[in-house]
């Protein structure tokens, strides 16, 4: 299984990079738990990115509790960056500042021309994030098994160290692909 790694420009890390660091492994930890669950009949598989959003905020405020995170949490759901609105947003660098990770979701049934463009135009979004976030992250459940063959990341920006496929399959889920990618330039996962 692939590690999850943060890469570091120098030998000190900023604090705005400690703080992408500590939110990208929280996510990150949900985001596993989440595809675990499944794979593990826990959790029945959603239909809609609205239950999958759900999912996850629950499990990071979870974490943010366990991992004695400051309170009040620093968690939104639906925040709106100018004609951006992420699905999850994760910290914030003060008052009125930047926040430290915005997060995209996806969930797909079928490869079709308008779904595939969606998913590219949400893939495209994780540059834009970078005025309004530290950095940006995409999830995405996809029960047609498509997108894996398919979807050229490099294309849109990412390089290979900067996403992360997984199949799913259990007897008590049919089988699906999950893909996880971050904005270029902060996170990597070793092969």
């Amino acid at each position: 299984m692939p590690k999850f790694l943060i890469v570091q420009r120098s030998w000190k890390l900023t604090r705005k990079e400690e703080e992408a660091v500590k939110y990208f492994r929280l996510f990150n930890d949900a985001w596993d738990n989440f595809l675990n669950e499944l794979r593990d009949g826990i959790l029945v598989l959603p239909w809609v990115e609205g239950s999958i959003r759900c999912y996850l905020f629950a499990e990071c405020l979870k974490f943010m509790r366990e991992r004695n995170f400051e309170a009040p949490y620093q968690i939104w759901a639906e925040e709106n960056y100018g004609r951006l609105r992420a699905d999850i947003t994760l910290g914030s660098l003060g008052r009125g500042r930047k926040r430290v990770l915005a997060v995209e979701i996806k969930y797909v049934g079928a490869m079709d021309k308008t779904m595939r463009q969606a998913v590219e135009q949400d893939i495209r979004k994780l540059d834009e994030y970078s005025e309004h976030t530290v950095c940006g992250c995409f999830t995405m459940i996809d029960t047609s098994q498509s997108y894996k063959e398919n979807l050229d990341l490099e294309s849109l920006g990412l390089k290979r160290q900067h996403w992360k496929w997984r199949t799913l399959t259990s007897e008590r889920v049919n089988p699906f692909d999950a893909l996880i990618a971050w904005s270029p330039g902060f996170a990597t996962y070793e092969q």
